[in-house]
């Protein structure tokens, strides 16, 4: 199984154009992010953000850090076509996540989509339309500096585990039932 270390991110998103104003995944957001400099190997990246509809300009606005030690949360999270929820592994907190989930989905590998959820209410349950996650696929990479979203059948569990129940597996009558010798399987027979 492939693995991302922060030296991947930080690479990927150095890669991005630094003359470009980007915007953010979420088409309601009117916020603008410009990346100022990427420290190599493992960041930090730096950033200005600011949001011309509140009247705001890029030449007034700080620039802002995303950290190693997010760029590694983030990178530890991530397995290769597995959707993740960058809220819930940053558990809400750092403010530059959105800004990091909108720069990781304009590199090539990545991708935004809308998993599927599964919600139980009552012990009654329904698959309901996702929130945003990001996904790596690195096999089909897409033009870097774009927005490009992916449909996908994932459905995401939200259950906590003593939650999760599962039906015990029955075989068709058609099946032939065959003895197990648990001796030879020991054995390598």
């Amino acid at each position: 199984m492939k693995k991302l270390s922060a030296s991947n991110l930080v690479s990927f998103i150095n890669q991005l154009d630094k003359t470009k104003v980007y915007n953010y995944i979420n088409p309601k957001t009117k916020g603008l992010i410009k990346i100022e400099g990427v420290d190599l190997p493992e960041g930090p990246i730096r950033i200005k953000r600011w949001d011309p509809s509140k009247r705001q300009i890029e030449s007034l606005q700080k620039i802002e850090s995303i950290s190693s030690e997010m760029i590694w949360r983030v990178a530890n999270a991530f397995n290769e076509n597995q959707p993740i929820n960058m809220d819930r592994i940053l558990g809400a907190s750092y403010n530059t996540r959105s800004v990091l989930e909108t720069l990781l989905a304009h590199t090539p590998q990545f991708y935004f989509c809308y998993p599927g959820r599964i919600e139980n209410k009552g012990g009654l349950t329904k698959i309901k339309h996702g929130h945003k996650h990001l996904i790596w696929i690195p096999e089909n990479p897409h033009s870097p500096g774009i927005l490009q979203k992916i449909n996908t059948d994932i459905v995401i569990s939200e259950m906590p585990t003593i939650d999760a129940f599962y039906d015990s597996l029955v075989l068709p009558d058609s099946f032939k039932k065959q003895e197990l010798d648990i001796d030879c399987i020991f054995r390598g027979c």
